[in-house]
């Protein structure tokens, strides 16, 4: 190989789609962690709102029971040594689209009226993650009035 082949090939750029595009897995675990946040955030443990995370993880990633039990251990264990939730939340950013986090959303607001009420510890994580989420506020409230009313 010559010096001028070697050269060219050193200046090639290199391709690392790992580094810059999020896998499947790292979304699921994403969605997973901030669902079960939601589900955390007013420090009660309730049965619906795990049946809601579940449920929300098995039909949006089209996971059997065994496999959306499986991820949420595995968020478990995430969240339990995360910091924050700034990496999930870029994981989402940089992987879905506007109406895909919309949907993300609309299963945070699902898992927080799961159990018949609102707490405000709920409202306010979830604000919080609309705003990281880089969602509008117009949007916040129609997916809230949509969801509180379908109950």
């Amino acid at each position: 190989m010559s010096l001028l082949s070697r050269l060219q090939e050193a200046l090639q750029p290199v391709s690392q789609p790992s580094a810059t595009q999020p896998d499947d897995d790292a979304l699921q675990i994403a969605a997973a962690v901030l669902l079960l946040e939601m589900e955390r955030a007013d420090y009660q443990h309730n049965e619906a709102e795990r049946d809601a995370v579940l449920h929300a993880l098995r039909d949006h990633f089209r996971l059997s029971e065994a496999e959306a039990q499986s991820l949420i251990e595995e968020a478990c264990q995430e969240a339990q040594q995360a910091v924050s939730l700034h990496d999930y939340v870029t994981v989402i950013n940089d992987t879905l689209t506007a109406a895909d986090k919309l949907h993300i959303l609309r299963m945070l607001w699902q898992i927080a009226y799961a159990d018949g009420e609102l707490h405000h510890y709920e409202e306010h994580l979830l604000r919080q993650l609309a705003d990281l989420l880089h969602i509008p506020h117009h949007d916040y409230i129609r997916v809230k009035l949509q969801v509180s009313g379908e109950l």
